[in-house]
């Protein structure tokens, strides 16, 4: 059965006969991208209802054209939705569990929408269980499985309205800001289509955002693997402006935006709902995801300069974050005085997020061969100056048979060439299968070379060993 709102005529009265025409060809998605700000989404909402504990007759088909009332009369034109009750075999699957199906399990007529939304409703003898999840067609995504506990049945209609719009999530298109890499402006689906209240549903101040790459044919039509979510950034909505809204821009990369993308690319953002309680990160050897970073220190950004140590990672490498004010945090993760990763969080978004970092383990034990090779180059410079020291003192004196031995223990010491093998065997000890962290030990290394010639430059030495030698030689 299929509930349609009878509002839904006249909303759509005033659209151009072009966008009607445009969404029966094969191009249809196309011309949609091309008018985003007057599209509404397409949605099939479908609603399961186990009411053997408080029997209702007509139940399913009262509260299907309710919820189709208000949607009518609370969102408007944005959605073109119907509402379609479940019965026989497809009742009982869902309420056995919304199932997490793929896009090649939809029908060609589910690929034309934009959202599919499963309602359940069971009845049990304290009251209600509402169930509901969300599946985007356009990005090909589910959404969170909600769950609210009811005990008026009073509140039923209510309840179910309030658990479907908390199920959505908008979407929108992001423009970058020329000489702004800080901001983007986001277009909302349906931005030019009015509103009840004038403002921009499903978006609010603080809202965050992830930001998604579609990659389509000239038809219009999803590559594959044409979906794919904009690494370590998320964007957080600001205020709007002129039916458009300004967002921050949280990276963990540079320049995640470009101005313009060759070929059939949309730059797109849904929004996000925080949930959950807290985010569990687990940061990870990327050359070995089964390494965990264990000790690591996890710091939050807090101003503009300012950091506040949140969290100690475990021996798995994991931090839980907790929420804070504000619903996007930046993390930095640091070991032994070292950034090593800045990453943007959602916390409450996601139950889980892997964090794969480079592999600090190797720039750690690079770190200690280079430390123990300095203080050996530490001991042999002094060693050196007090031995220079004396010898001088002894030449002076007219003591050179004194200053000629001390002058044979400084050649004996290590030299620049010994010092530069043992360097050397050090850096291969201390080599990573990591590109980036390999050309950091290398210059680690490279700037320990240099002290050698600086600190052990053998000219001292001979100059004064020609001081001794010449003393010697001259005659009493």
């Amino acid at each position: 059965m299929t509930i349609v709102g009878p509002l839904r005529r006249l909303a759509w009265a005033s659209l151009a006969v072009w966008l009607v025409a445009a969404c029966a060809s094969p191009c249809a998605r196309a011309v949609e991208q091309k008018y985003w700000g007057v599209t509404p989404y397409r949605l099939r909402v479908e609603v399961a209802i186990d009411a053997s504990w408080q029997p209702e007759p007509g139940l399913a088909e009262r509260l299907a054209a309710e919820l189709a009332e208000r949607i009518d009369s609370a969102i408007g034109p944005l959605w073109k939705a119907e509402v379609v009750v479940a019965a026989g075999p497809r009742r009982a699957t869902l309420l056995r569990g919304i199932p997490e199906f793929s896009w090649d399990d939809l029908s060609a007529e589910q690929r034309t929408l934009d959202k599919l939304l499963f309602v359940t409703l069971r009845a049990n003898p304290s009251g209600w269980e509402i169930h509901c999840r969300e599946f985007d067609v356009y990005l090909r995504r589910w959404g969170d499985a909600l769950e609210t506990r009811l005990q008026q049945r009073t509140r039923l209609d209510e309840a179910v309205f309030d658990t479907l719009v908390d199920a959505f999530s908008p979407l929108a298109t992001v423009h970058t800001i020329e000489d702004d890499d800080a901001h983007v402006e986001l277009l909302p689906r349906g931005y030019e289509l009015p509103s009840r209240d004038g403002q921009t549903p499903f978006f609010a101040a603080g809202r965050p955002f992830e930001p998604i790459l579609r990659r389509t044919d000239r038809a219009g039509e999803l590559l594959e693997n044409g979906v794919v979510p904009i690494s370590w950034t998320y964007l957080s909505a600001i205020e709007p402006e002129d039916g458009a809204w300004l967002a921050d821009v949280f990276t963990g990369v540079s320049r995640p935006f470009r101005a313009r993308r060759r070929g059939q690319v949309e730059q797109l953002a849904i929004g996000l709902t925080p949930r959950g309680d807290s985010t569990v990160v687990r940061f990870y050897a990327r050359q070995d995801k089964s390494i965990g970073l264990a000790g690591y220190e996890v710091f939050r950004k807090t101003g503009d300069e300012g950091t506040e140590l949140i969290a100690v990672t475990d021996r798995d490498g994991e931090a839980v974050i907790g929420k804070f004010d504000e619903a996007i945090v930046t993390l930095y993760l640091r070991s032994d005085g070292q950034l090593l990763a800045k990453i943007p969080v959602a916390p409450g978004a996601i139950a889980r997020l892997e964090a794969p970092i480079a592999d600090d383990a190797a720039r750690l034990r690079a770190q200690a061969e280079l430390r123990t090779v300095r203080e050996e180059l530490i001991d042999l410079v002094a060693r050196r100056a007090i031995l220079m020291g004396r010898a001088r003192s002894y030449l002076q004196a007219g003591r050179l048979d004194d200053a000629q031995k001390l002058m044979a223990e400084l050649s004996e010491l290590p030299g620049v060439a010994q010092f530069s093998r043992e360097i050397t065997m050090s850096e291969r000890a201390s080599e990573s299968s990591d590109p980036g962290v390999q050309k950091r030990i290398e210059t680690m290394f490279a700037d320990t070379r240099s002290l050698l010639s600086k600190f052990l430059n053998p000219k001292p030495i001979s100059d004064l060993q020609a001081e001794v030698s010449q003393a010697r030689a001259a005659p009493n």
